[in-house]
């Protein structure tokens, strides 16, 4: 659990490992990054051991637009963190960035999510700690 404020959120698994680490180190400067493969170029998202592609173990990781379009989208009405329980209902979105789709929080009215709306990153408080990326309509 990450602490924020004196309130407690759930932080992603591996955070700081190998597979995840650039993704989320990126975030702490404001910036979106995914793996590319060194041997094929194929983008990895999510991580992998090896390239889906090529099966090779090498990777680079390279920035993708901070914008996209939403791909497809979920709307919770059940906390399952504590943290989420005055935050109901709340979206998550997948995002179209161009080489990767990437999910996220949706900031503002759950209702107002669609599928191809475009949307921008926002390095919120927790985005920043390296917890949880969200986007904001443009």
């Amino acid at each position: 659990m990450q602490t924020t404020a004196g309130v407690e959120y759930p932080l992603p698994w591996e955070a700081e490992g190998e597979l995840y680490g650039g993704f989320f180190r990126a975030m702490k400067e404001k910036k979106l990054y995914a793996r590319k493969c060194c041997s094929c170029a194929a983008w990895q998202w999510p991580p992998r051991p090896f390239c889906r592609e090529c099966q090779s173990t090498e990777f680079k990781w390279e920035e993708v637009p901070d914008h996209g379009t939403v791909y497809t989208y979920t709307v919770m009405y059940r906390a399952f963190s504590e943290y989420y329980t005055d935050k109901l209902p709340c979206g998550v979105v997948v995002v179209d960035v161009g080489p990767v789709r990437l999910p996220g929080r949706f900031l503002g009215h759950a209702e107002d999510i669609e599928c191809g709306i475009t949307v921008k990153a926002e390095f919120d408080e927790q985005a920043l700690t390296g917890s949880s990326l969200a986007w904001v309509a443009r």
